[in-house]
C-alpha cells in the first residue's frame, strides 16, 4: 500500500464518519484473519457477530452446494483441503475492532487490511467488497480524481440511506422483517 492510498483511506473514514455520525445503528465488528497452521494469511474478512460464530458459518457455506460458491477462491480452497484432510483446519484471529458508524464502514476497513495484506494476489479474497476500495485501492487515477470520486460516491451513498431508513419508518412491517435478518 502506498502513502496515496493510506491518505485517501483516511479521507474516506473521516467521510463516513462524518456523515454517519448520527447514526443510532452503530455496530461493534471485527476484521479478522483465517490462517493456515503455518500462520500464512488465507484471507481477511469482516463481521459484526464473534468469531467462533463466524467460523461456523464459513464451514457452513464450503459445505454448502451453491453455484455462486463454486467459482469463489476460498470456497475452492477450503473444499480441496477438506477433501484431502477431512477437516477445517483454519485459525481465525482478530485484526481490529471498534464500532463501526454502517455496514460501509466496517468492509472499507476490510478492504484496507486485504490491501495491506495483499490477500487477493497472495491470499483467498477474490475482491474488493466497496467502490470506495476499488477507487482508492484498484485506481490509477490522478489523487484529485480519486478524491472527488470518493467525496461523490460516499456523499451519494449516505443520501440513499437516509431515504432507505425514512421508507422503512413508514414501513414498520418490512422495516421488522429486515431486522429479524442474520449478518
Amino acid at each position: 500500500m502506498n502513502p496515496t492510498q493510506k491518505l485517501l483511506f483516511d479521507y474516506a473514514q473521516l467521510e463516513l464518519a462524518k456523515h454517519f455520525e448520527g447514526n443510532t445503528d452503530k455496530k461493534y465488528g471485527k476484521i479478522y484473519k483465517l490462517t493456515e497452521d503455518n500462520g500464512k494469511i488465507l484471507y481477511i474478512g469482516c463481521t459484526f457477530n464473534d468469531l467462533d460464530t463466524r467460523l461456523e458459518f464459513h464451514k457452513k457455506t464450503i459445505n454448502k452446494n451453491s453455484f455462486k460458491d463454486d467459482n469463489n477462491k476460498f470456497v475452492k480452497h477450503m473444499r480441496n483441503i477438506q477433501k484431502i484432510d477431512g477437516e477445517f483446519n483454519m485459525k481465525i484471529e482478530c485484526i481490529y475492532e471498534r464500532e463501526f458508524n454502517s455496514r460501509l464502514d466496517i468492509e472499507l476497513t476490510e478492504d484496507y487490511y486485504i490491501c495491506l495484506h495483499n490477500t487477493i494476489n497472495n491470499g483467498l479474497n477474490s475482491k474488493l467488497n466497496t467502490t470506495p476500495g476499488i477507487i482508492i485501492f484498484n485506481n490509477n487515477k490522478p489523487f484529485e480524481e480519486q478524491y472527488k470520486l470518493i467525496s461523490t460516491w460516499i456523499n451519494d451513498h449516505y443520501i440513499k440511506t437516509v431515504n432507505f431508513r425514512k421508507f422503512l419508518t413508514e414501513n414498520k412491517t418490512l422495516h421488522t422483517n429486515l431486522c429479524q435478518l442474520d449478518d
